[in-house]
């Protein structure tokens, strides 16, 4: 795995599924007498759950990263944690902890083979 897309992807899905969690809770414990919430209180809630969302399907494209794969592959998130089992259940690809998609730079020519440059004057 790449560590530094490791890291991000555990922040993203383990604080994405606890925002969604908190707001599911929250929608739970807040209503009165089997009414809906408040609007106002309901507008928040969505709001949480709806960022809670964003950073669980960040967390999963920094996870398929982490593993060499296609940030694509982090779509799953839209399935929530039945996603990130999936997720867990791809080969890693970065086996060396290197990125195979990640550019390795060039080799620089040997001075003898460099052009023989001259000003004319």
């Amino acid at each position: 795995m790449i560590g530094h897309y490791k890291a991000k992807a555990n922040f993203g899905i383990w604080v994405g599924f606890l925002i969604q969690l908190g707001a599911r809770v929250s929608l739970v414990l807040f209503r009165e007498d089997g009414a809906a919430p408040a609007p106002e209180l309901l507008g928040g809630l969505v709001l949480a759950n709806v960022l809670g969302f964003v950073l669980l399907l960040w967390g999963c494209t920094m996870y398929a990263k982490s593993k060499g794969r296609s940030g694509a592959f982090g779509m799953f998130g839209f399935l929530g944690l039945i996603g990130v089992f999936l997720l867990s259940r791809l080969e890693d690809r970065a086996v060396d902890g290197v990125d195979p998609h990640e550019a390795r730079g060039f080799d620089v020519l040997p001075a003898s083979n460099a052009p023989d440059v001259r000003p004319y004057f």
